[in-house]
């Protein structure tokens, strides 16, 4: 059976060989400056590979990011510096944004919501964008983390692209899901 019949394509060769070898590269060529620590380089080629493999998509970013954390803490410094912001509460307010957020786009809530704002605010672009901040004031008094008001006006901003019918790679929804965005910014202390 060949590579290409298993699913493998050239592409999909050229992109693994691309998110290795440039990281590899990176790794041994970035100089070094006077007082750099000597792990730096290693920090950013495994960083490097994290991001190339999420943007070519050669494997799940969440797979690379647990892949990107277990390097960390094994090659460039202790486990505990690695995983110390674990401790905080700002993580655990993104994670669960994002459980909101997949609670709300999975039943169909947030387009719900945005038929809901854009009832009361009217269904233009202008009132539609007067909804979210109006909403980023609400939801800042409710959820103090700007980042998970931002995954959930992200999720808002989907539910709005749903409800309106826009194609969801066209410029329109990029600029709904851009004023979630705002809103979040416009109402963070």
């Amino acid at each position: 059976m060949s590579a290409v019949s298993a699913g493998f394509s050239r592409s999909d060769a050229i992109k693994w060989a691309a998110s290795i070898i440039v990281p590899v590269l990176v790794y041994f060529f970035l100089p070094l400056a006077e007082g750099m620590n000597e792990k730096i380089p290693l920090f950013l080629a495994i960083t490097l590979w994290a991001v190339m493999s999420w943007a070519l998509e050669t494997m799940p970013s969440s797979v690379s990011a647990i892949i990107m954390v277990f390097l960390y803490s094994v090659f460039v410094t202790k486990p505990g510096v690695v995983f110390s912001s674990f401790g905080t509460f700002l993580p655990w307010i993104a994670f669960a944004g994002l459980i909101i957020a997949d609670v709300l786009h999975r039943t169909g809530a947030a387009k719900r919501i945005a038929i809901k704002i854009m009832l009361w605010t009217g269904s233009s672009y202008a009132c539609a964008m007067l909804g979210f901040l109006l909403a980023g004031f609400v939801l800042s008094s409710i959820m103090p983390a700007s980042q998970g008001r931002l995954i959930i006006f992200t999720a808002l901003g989907m539910g709005m692209v749903d409800a309106l019918g826009v194609d969801p790679k066209s410029r329109m929804s990029s600029s709904i899901i851009m004023a979630g965005l705002f809103a979040t910014a416009a109402t963070s202390p």
